[in-house]
């Protein structure tokens, strides 16, 4: 839609004024503030930015479509895989910071195959030992949203009909408040869009689920370990399936000095 986009010559910051900030008078956001780990897949996937953890000789690679993408394609044998993480974890949920994560994708096959994607140690098996991920097993149509802490999970189901060769966008927020609050999302159960400006924003979905303190889904799985973004596809039967990604986006709240 068109827009007439605000100017601000002067610039926008969030940092504090001069001279009490270093940076007061600097005329654009501090990347500082908030790391961010984004990939679109616009540029030539390069794989290595990303440790491959594979069952079978399945492939990355780039895809073509709008916005940029990139394609899991695993090998037709049951239970082999095809996944990529960042090779160090960078990220930790800690209490007192925000911390944000998004994603689009689809998968060529609805029922048999598991599909998991989001942050954590490990996608060895599609079976990480700490994060907090989306997750649909294979043999079922449900998504699910996990909260994962040394191998004991909170899965909260969070969409019943997950579809094949459908683009779903998932997203999850920590708040980081004293009585702090995880919120799930998922495009699948946004019915509408949401009407705020004049146009349209990225929602990232409705809001499908909460887990704090005062239940009744509970943060005790919360991971203190560090973690890394990932995704990926594993078959649930012997022939081949395909994992379509269009973005991954972390960030969190840093406090350095």
């Amino acid at each position: 839609m068109y827009q007439v986009p605000s100017r601000f010559y002067g610039g926008v910051t969030n940092s504090g004024p001069f001279p009490f900030s270093a940076l007061g008078n600097y005329p654009n956001p501090l990347p500082m503030v908030s790391p961010v780990d984004f990939d679109d897949f616009m540029g030539t996937y390069t794989a290595a930015q990303w440790t491959i953890q594979q069952t079978g000789a399945g492939t990355t690679a780039d895809t073509a479509g709008l916005g940029g993408l990139v394609i899991q394609t695993t090998t037709a044998t049951g239970n082999d895989q095809q996944a990529n993480v960042r090779p160090t974890a960078k990220f930790a949920i800690v209490a007192g910071n925000q911390f944000w994560f998004a994603a689009n994708f689809q998968c060529s096959v609805a029922n048999l195959s598991q599909v998991t994607l989001g942050v954590m140690d490990t996608l060895v098996g599609l079976a990480p030992t700490d994060g907090v991920y989306f997750d649909k097993p294979s043999g079922a149509t449900v998504l699910n949203f996990v909260i994962r802490k040394a191998g004991t999970s909170t899965t909260i189901p969070i969409y019943s009909s997950f579809a094949a060769a459908t683009n779903y966008s998932v997203a999850f927020y920590y708040d980081g408040r004293g009585d702090a609050s995880l919120f799930a999302f998922c495009s699948a159960n946004l019915t509408a869009p949401v009407p705020f400006g004049p146009r349209v924003p990225f929602p990232g979905g409705a809001s499908v689920a909460t887990a704090s303190a005062a239940g009744p889904n509970l943060l005790t799985n919360l991971p203190t370990v560090n973690l890394k973004p990932g995704f990926g596809v594993k078959t649930g039967a012997a022939a081949a399936i395909t994992m379509t990604t269009d973005y991954i986006f972390a960030a969190a709240d840093a406090v350095r000095f």
